[in-house]
Parts: C-alpha cells; structure tokens; sequence
C-alpha cells in the first residue's frame, strides 16, 4: 500500500530535501516504518498553522541558497517522499528520515494517484544536501553559506543581519546566550569562499517585546519548554580578504 502526506509550501519541499526533522500529518497506520510521498499543497494561507520556528528555518534555508523564493516552487504536484518512522510527542507530528525528492515533480489529480502508482514507484529521486553554517579554526572562524541575493548585500560591505532559529543559534551562542568569540566571519556563494574580517562592534541584536520579555527566545510547539533560541546577528564587514 502506498500512503501518501500533504504538506504546503515551502514545507513541502523543506521536508524532501531533509531540511525538516518531522512533518504534521492525520495519516493513520499500523505500523512504522513507512514510505510516505510528499504531496505539495499551495503557500500555507495562515503562519498559525505551522510552527514558528520552522517559518524562521525557510528564511534561514533560504538566505544560506538551500530553498528558492516560495513563488519558483511547484504546488499541487508530488515532489518527493520520506520514511516516516513513528510519532512525536507533539500531536499530528511525525519524525521522519531518507529524504528524497523527485528529479521533476509529477503533475498529477490528486485523485488518480492509485492509477499511476507504478510510475510513482519507478520516479528517479535525489538526495539533496544542505549547505549549513559551522565553525572552524577552533571556534574563530564562523563559516556561512549565502545565496545570491545575500551574498550581494553582504559584499557591498557595511551592515550585514542574519536571524538563527534552534540548532544555528545554538552554534553562535553560548549556554549564557553571549556570542562565541569568533573573530572571523567567511561567506561563499557558488563554492568560492569570500573571507570578511568582523569588525568589533559585532552583536548579539537584543529586542524586547512590550511586556519587557526577550525575545532572545521564541514561543515553540517543538520544544519541551515551549521556547525555541533565536540570535539575531549584525555583523559590520570590511573589504573582502581575498577576491
């Protein structure tokens, strides 16, 4: 039996390409593992539907040139699949494994599915990989990833934001929530590394709600705490190290 999961965009296509550790569905099985295909609805018309983290995740998976622009990305099509390999202990919330997404997504009536399952079965997939963020040189250098359009913002020099949900914010954070002493920040865009030197004034953007709380921490429906960790960076870079 062949099952199959509809998710909206860009959630869609951020589970195929293993960006999503989970994925919200009603499916109803008796037993896991199992195979599931993604099925990729139209933009999600309300934020309050899904998590907030993961709406954060888009942005970040779209500045580091993981994810197009959510109008490039196909809808009402199957895109890929996933195994699903039981429930969490959110409701409707499921882990999932061995992203795959589809070569070219198939165009098909929902409703027909059964008739073209053995083609389903024979799409050629691909496992894609992220570029993500991370340390080297002992902590000091933080390497980040961008795409055209950030890379061209960062390059002109001056000010330069990122925002960092969960697991990222963790990597420039330390327990206390104080920036790590990096003293390096290095880009790239298309596999050729662009170092930038970050200046002094380096920080950690600190932005209170009206009730005074910090938004260093977000509400989250993923967390045991209820709270997910956001760093909000500005870095202020200098002339390119090397071109």
């Amino acid at each position: 039996m062949m099952y199959y999961v509809f998710v909206h965009q860009p959630f869609a296509t951020m589970a195929c390409r293993g960006l999503l550790p989970a994925i919200f569905t009603d499916l109803q099985v008796e037993s896991y593992p199992f195979k599931a295909y993604i099925c990729a609805l139209d933009f999600y018309k309300r934020a309050a539907d899904y998590p907030y983290e993961w709406h954060q995740e888009y942005l970040n998976q779209y500045i580091f040139g993981n994810m197009p622009k959510v109008e490039d990305l196909p809808a009402n099509a199957l895109i890929g699949s996933v195994t699903v390999i039981g429930p969490t202990d959110i409701p409707g919330l499921f882990s999932v494994i061995n992203a795959r997404q589809f070569v070219a997504p198939l165009q098909l009536p929902f409703h027909e599915f059964s008739q073209y399952e053995d083609i389903i079965e024979r799409m050629n997939t691909t496992m894609f990989i992220p570029r993500v963020p991370h340390l080297i040189d002992h902590g000091q250098n933080l390497i980040v990833p961008l795409n055209v359009f950030s890379y061209d913002v960062a390059s002109c020099g001056g000010n330069f934001s990122i925002e960092l949900v969960g697991s990222f914010a963790k990597l420039v954070l330390d327990e206390n929530g104080m920036l790590k002493p990096f003293t390096k920040f290095t880009i790239w865009y298309d596999d050729q590394g662009k170092s930038f030197l970050v200046d002094a004034d380096t920080e950690i953007i600190h932005e209170l709600t009206p009730d005074g709380s910090d938004l260093m921490r977000y509400p989250s429906q993923l967390s045991p705490d209820g709270t997910t960790l956001h760093a909000k960076l500005r870095f202020t870079c200098s002339s390119p190290l090397n071109d």
